[in-house]
């Protein structure tokens, strides 16, 4: 009989596993997946999905307070919905929960950064391009 740690440690993985409740469906619970570091300080992301014919990406992106995520170009139109916090994407253009920005391909951000953190739901292109 395993102990009760184990099993809440089996239940707790199980509950964060991806599922497919039907052929062509999945679903990732909100403690699924896995975050990952990028080379920015205190920027990290949750990959959830990537088109292979379109190079489109949906992912979750987390900055923690005081982060800032350098400037881009946006090869393909890119969407973006503030989950949780504060950012800023432009000189004078603060968002906050609920609030949604498009960016036409060919555009630039010169800079997104958060005074608090943030989470943001990202679909862009994985050929973005980070600019020096």
């Amino acid at each position: 009989r395993p102990s009760a740690g184990l099993r809440e440690r089996v239940l707790r993985v199980a509950a964060a596993t991806p599922q497919n409740p039907q052929p062509g469906v999945f679903v990732i619970p909100a403690k699924g997946g896995e975050w990952k570091q990028t080379p920015y300080a205190g920027v990290e992301y949750k990959p959830l999905y990537e088109d292979p014919e379109t190079s489109m990406r949906t992912v979750i992106l987390r900055l923690a307070a005081g982060a800032r995520y350098p400037r881009h170009r946006h090869t393909q139109a890119e969407q973006c919905l503030v989950l949780k916090g504060d950012v800023r994407v432009a000189e004078g253009v603060e968002m906050g929960p609920g609030d949604f920005e498009w960016a036409e391909g060919g555009s630039e951000h010169d800079f997104v950064s958060t005074r608090n953190g943030c989470e943001l739901l990202i679909i862009a292109s994985k050929h973005d391009e980070v600019l020096a």
